[in-house]
């Protein structure tokens, strides 16, 4: 069963070429809560067979995933909140998720949105906070293009390792997630110790 998800996953993203990846990682980035993994485990695999070049699926990933970011500031930033929790059903957020988002953001600002590209679960929506504080364009695009950039290279690295064994590429989802927040748990301590030392000169 395994080996038939895999397969067809990987066909599926073949067929798709990296202009389908690219709208694959636009339509993940938005408030459709698709897992990333599902197209770029399988790309990475392509590029291991020589069929995908890592250069374009990385670019092609990245830009569409700064586009669907995008997508969500602007929503936010052009009807606000009101708008967000009146169609809360489309948005799959609710009023008291979005206060979570909002107080995250308010904390940490830009970092926020470099952390929460890289968590499973919240990368749909950070960029929600950003747009209703109208966060600076460039700063928010660079710091989502960061996060993106990390998570893109990880699961890309997945497949390409994942080799000649199309199993390991469903199998190996759960470690993900788990070196994943890992990975966000660490930048996270690394941030606090910082803000911490800075408070400490001021």
């Amino acid at each position: 069963m395994l080996e038939i998800i895999a397969h067809t996953l990987i066909h599926i993203v073949h067929s798709m070429g990296y202009a389908g990846i690219f709208v694959m990682a636009a339509i993940q980035s938005t408030f459709i809560p698709l897992g990333i993994e599902f197209t770029l485990v399988p790309a990475g695999y392509l590029i291991y067979q020589g069929h995908l070049s890592f250069p374009l699926v990385f670019l092609s990933s990245v830009a569409g995933s700064i586009c669907g970011s995008l997508i969500n500031y602007f929503i936010a930033a052009r009807w606000g909140r009101k708008f967000l929790l009146r169609y809360q059903k489309l948005f799959m957020i609710d009023e008291k998720k979005l206060a979570k988002l909002e107080s995250f953001f308010t904390r940490h600002g830009a970092f926020a949105v470099f952390i929460g590209r890289l968590m499973y679960g919240i990368r749909h929506y950070i960029s929600f906070p950003a747009g209703l504080a109208r966060m600076d364009l460039k700063k928010f695009c660079v710091f989502t293009a960061a996060g993106d950039a990390l998570c893109v290279l990880f699961y890309l690295g997945l497949g390409y390792a994942a080799g000649g064994n199309e199993t390991e590429l469903h199998a190996a989802l759960p470690i993900i997630k788990i070196a994943i927040l890992a990975l966000v748990v660490g930048a996270v301590f690394f941030y606090m110790r910082k803000h911490k030392i800075k408070k400490r000169r001021l």
